[in-house]
Formats: structure tokens, sequence, C-alpha cells
């Protein structure tokens, strides 16, 4: 299947992008570097599983430079978490925001 990095829609300035793609996040998340860039209020989900990311720790990093790391709890609020709580294993809905 052909695909294209959201960074094609940088100008239209998303309040919010989720990405659920069973382990392609990594590359979602690289192609939509300009929509961040381009709009520092952009807040992410991001489904997250260390199983199916080709380099989790590494990964995570990039993700707490650019944003505070949460997750959503069950009841849907945001929690802080740390790198190593996000690698404990299983699906974790990421919350980033700035």
């Amino acid at each position: 299947m052909p695909t294209r990095p959201l960074d094609r829609h940088a100008g239209a300035k998303p309040d919010v992008v989720k990405l659920d793609l069973c382990g392609a996040e990594e590359a979602a998340f690289a192609g939509m570097q300009g929509v961040i860039e381009a709009n520092p209020a952009v807040q992410v989900l991001l489904c997250f599983n260390p199983v199916r990311s080709a380099a989790p720790a590494d990964f995570l990093e990039r993700l707490a430079g650019q944003f505070r790391l949460r997750r959503l709890t069950a009841q849907g609020e945001a929690q802080d978490c740390t790198p190593a709580e996000a690698m404990g294993g299983g699906d974790v809905m990421l919350y980033l925001a700035r």
C-alpha cells in the first residue's frame, strides 16, 4: 500500500493526531516532524507497544525529548509516565503534549 508522510498535511495544523498503526508508529512519527514544528500545540495520541517497536527505548527517548511523556489511564486521564513504565509490556496509549 502506498504511504506518504503526515508532513504533507503540515499546513492543516491539526489539534490532535492519533497514531495507532500496529507497529508503524515510529515511521509515522518520523514522518510528522514538520507537523510538530509548524504546530507546537499539537497533541499526539500514540499507541506504543515495545514488542512492535524496532528500537523501543530509543523511540521513547525521542518522544520524551519533544513532549512530556504521559499515558492515558483506563479512566481516560493523562498520567505522567517514565520510559521504563511504558516499556512494561503491552499496549500503552501515550498522550504527548507540550
